[in-house]
Parts: structure tokens; sequence; C-alpha cells
């Protein structure tokens, strides 16, 4: 997954989410990472609508 966004890279991809971290990569699961979630669509290929503040309840 080399896809990214205004310096954010895809780390993960599954409808309806896409987390994008910020280089350089870090754990996600350090508090001090900088990420975005983004929705996407069921192919995981358009990602849409306004960047969530939080990863999802269902995020694993």
């Amino acid at each position: 997954m080399s896809e990214s966004l205004d310096g954010f890279k895809l780390i993960f991809r599954e409808a309806p989410y896409a987390v994008f971290l910020f280089e350089p990569l870090v754990d996600v699961k350090d508090l001090g990472a900088d990420f975005k979630v983004l929705e996407c669509n069921s192919a995981g290929n358009e990602f849409f609508g306004r960047y969530l503040s939080n990863l999802p309840q269902n995020f694993h």
C-alpha cells in the first residue's frame, strides 16, 4: 500500500474505513501517533467524507 494523502501514508484499508498514518511511520498504538481516518467505499479504492477524529470503535 503505497498510497499517501498530504504526507499521510495508507496503513489500513477495510471498508468502510481507511487509516492514514503520518510519516515517519510510528506504531499506531502509540498515543502520540498522528493519524487520520477516512471513510472509503466497499472496494477500498475511493476515499470520501471528512476525517474522523478517532479510530472507529470496531477498529482492531
